[in-house]
């Protein structure tokens, strides 16, 4: 799949028999595949530096997150990362529409623990 095709995939809202939660399920798979194919050493060196590039040239995370960190963050995280480790999702109740529009209902009482590990900068590990 190429850039293009992953991104339409990716964005994909119509059609799709679980709506939202299929179009996350098509980010994760994405995101889990980028990963997979930059830690085999897809590209070698300069391909990785050209994703490091895009990916730098498109985030922005706040003031004290610059450049440099971000690229170190994405390089520690190629080497470092196994693919299934790379996305979480908020706990969902069920979906459903609002002002026409497709909505996930957050199950808010079961991502304290997550919210937590975060303000503590402290890594979430998979049930």
């Amino acid at each position: 799949m190429d850039g293009e095709a992953a991104l339409a995939h990716a964005r994909q809202r119509q059609g799709l028999p679980g709506g939202d939660l299929d179009r996350i399920r098509h980010q994760q798979l994405i995101r889990r595949e980028l990963l997979a194919k930059l830690r085999a050493g897809a590209g070698g060196p300069l391909g990785l530096k050209g994703v490091l590039d895009a990916v730098t040239g498109s985030v922005s995370v706040n003031e004290a997150m610059s450049d440099a960190v971000l690229r170190r963050l994405l390089w520690r995280g190629t080497r470092e990362l196994r693919p299934a480790d790379t996305y979480r999702a908020a706990p969902v109740k069920g979906t459903g529409t609002g002002a026409g529009q497709s909505v996930v209902h957050l199950d808010l009482p079961r991502p304290a623990a997550p919210a937590r590990a975060l303000r503590e900068d402290r890594a979430v590990l998979p049930r």
